[in-house]
């Protein structure tokens, strides 16, 4: 992905970096105007993070109904992304946790 004006946070020394792994969740509102103006560059900054640490840390999501205001155009659905996401985090911490323990009391 090229970095452009509108979006800088893609540029390989930003969010686009294989060194960045904090997970990255990317919403936009199906009738959001930086979808025409930035040709997909959301979506092709999760892609290509995916290739760096997986698709599990990189996501990307379309919300119905909703412009550039999707808390406002469709507050339930963002908000479940939201939780969704957030929920999903501290259970994968958790058993990271888990076998981090696991594999230290086999040694």
């Amino acid at each position: 992905i090229k970095p452009t004006k509108l979006l800088p946070l893609a540029a390989d020394d930003k969010l686009g970096s294989k060194d960045f792994t904090i997970p990255l969740v990317c919403c936009y509102g199906d009738r959001d105007w930086c979808l025409n103006t930035e040709d997909q560059a959301g979506e092709d900054l999760i892609k290509k993070r995916v290739k760096f640490n997986g698709a599990h840390n990189n996501k990307y999501y379309l919300i119905e109904n909703s412009g550039h205001s999707m808390h406002i155009d469709n507050p339930k659905r963002l908000a479940e992304i939201i939780i969704s996401e957030v929920l999903e985090t501290i259970q994968a911490n958790k058993d990271e946790k888990s076998l981090s323990a696991s594999n230290e009391s086999m040694e």
